[in-house]
């Protein structure tokens, strides 16, 4: 009977991939686009929530006695553009970056670590909710001080949750995912290995190009790093061979496909979702109107 089993399943073909649709020709990040983006968080509506965290974190401190005026939010446009430059299914792509940096694979985020440093010991136990011994911070001038400090009264003003801007994985069921075995995927892949080959550089994939270890070992040189110079003839031909064979539309093309087979077997789901985005954004939006005294 197993045996009998076994052999009537193999006659049942494989599921068909879903279809692609055109394949774009992709010469930047910036004209990556998906089906499911129009499901994720925008970078605006990211930019809003993150303004009312702000508003949130320095009106707490002022209860306190602070005066506390926080770096503006993040360009969270830049962001999305660092995130479709750097992705596992064409590990990195951004055309316009210096090529004598390689894979500069560090995402540079403008956090003002200065100002943090000169704070006083007593502010800076508000705003984190710990001291600096990392014991948490219960009262301050007889006033309870809220769990995570002032930055966590910041979120929970939003509904406690910070955005990540485009993020499919915060979707229902994780969002849309191709399977490392989808035959375009894997076809451009090949010919993108054989290509670094010819070139000297042996990979299977672009991302395993892209977390090579030795990568990450820079040696500092003054106030700058030294990019191995095998890191840069990389991502060189790396670039190149992805140009060569369009990888990055073959790419997107392929997500496009699961990402609508996903869409239409999540509609509820998603729905759901986008609701609560909606009146996250609606309640950070509130937020900052009723604080009209706080930039």
């Amino acid at each position: 009977m197993a045996l009998s089993t076994a052999s009537c399943a193999s006659t049942h073909p494989a599921a068909e991939p879903p279809a692609t649709g055109p394949i774009p020709t992709i010469t930047s990040p910036d004209q990556v686009t998906r089906p499911i983006f129009s499901y994720t968080v925008s970078a605006d509506q990211a930019t809003t929530i993150f303004s009312a965290i702000r508003v949130g974190t320095e009106a707490c401190m002022r209860d306190f006695g602070f005066t506390l005026e926080l770096p503006k939010p993040p360009d969270e446009k830049r962001d999305v553009y660092q995130n479709l430059a750097r992705t596992k299914e064409y590990g990195f792509f951004d055309p316009a970056s210096d090529p004598a940096k390689g894979y500069d694979t560090k995402v540079h985020q403008e956090v003002d670590t200065a100002l943090l440093n000169r704070m006083p010991a007593d502010e800076r136990s508000v705003l984190d909710g710990v001291d600096a011994a990392g014991k948490p911070t219960a009262t301050f001038g007889g006033k309870p001080v809220p769990s995570g400090g002032c930055a966590g009264a910041g979120v929970t003003a939003v509904g406690g949750k910070i955005p990540i801007v485009q993020d499919s994985g915060a979707l229902p069921d994780q969002g849309p995912a191709v399977p490392a075995t989808d035959p375009r995927v894997a076809e451009v892949n090949k010919k993108w290995s054989a290509c670094m080959a010819q070139k000297g550089f042996h990979y299977a994939t672009p991302w395993d190009a892209y977390i090579n270890p030795r990568w990450s070992q820079l040696t500092p040189a003054g106030n700058d790093v030294v990019i191995p110079h095998e890191e840069v003839a990389t991502a060189s031909a790396d670039l190149a061979c992805k140009r060569e064979f369009n990888l990055v539309g073959v790419v997107v093309a392929v997500e496009g496909g699961y990402d609508r087979q996903y869409i239409g077997s999540h509609k509820a789901a998603l729905n759901e979702y986008d609701k609560t985005v909606a009146q996250q954004v609606q309640q950070a939006s509130a937020f900052i109107a009723s604080h009209p005294g706080l930039p």
